[in-house]
């Protein structure tokens, strides 16, 4: 009887835990007030990660969240101060959050459609910093007395 009410217990949370697989499981603060995806198109004045200064034609500016340097780098990434990019993200007041950045050279790919920062990336992207394989660096994990 034990076995069955242990059971039971555990399979009405693995059944949570699926129903939880919602990008809104990751961020919930994000997600009770996330704001509509705009288009901004502007010219970066300023520089400086994880913050860029975006200024639009008619003198509004934007402080524009760039996540962490690594996964630029990674990414092959790269933004100039003076280039003139559109960015579709989510504003909150002032501050842009860049899901995609299209500068003449390159597309700038940040966050997914709902939000999520690819940088956190996840088992099943493969795009954590984790030490398993399809992680950073796409390493496997090291086993003992072997580097």
């Amino acid at each position: 009887m034990l076995r069955i009410l242990v059971g039971l217990i555990y399979g009405v949370f693995m059944l949570g835990v699926a129903l939880a697989q919602d990008q809104s499981f990751w961020c919930p603060q994000w997600q009770a007030d996330r704001p509509k995806e705009i288009d901004i198109t502007g010219q970066i004045i300023e520089l400086s990660f994880p913050v860029a200064t975006l200024e639009t034609e008619d003198g509004q500016q934007y402080l524009v969240r760039l996540g962490p340097w690594w996964f630029w780098a990674r990414q092959g990434y790269n933004l100039q101060k003076g280039e003139w990019v559109e960015i579709r993200g989510f504003l909150k007041g002032r501050l842009l959050f860049p899901r995609v950045i299209h500068t003449p050279k390159q597309t700038i790919r940040l966050r997914d459609k709902v939000g999520f920062p690819l940088w956190r990336g996840s088992w099943s992207r493969g795009l954590g910093r984790g030490r398993f394989r399809g992680g950073w660096e796409s390493r496997t994990p090291l086993r003992r007395g072997r580097r």
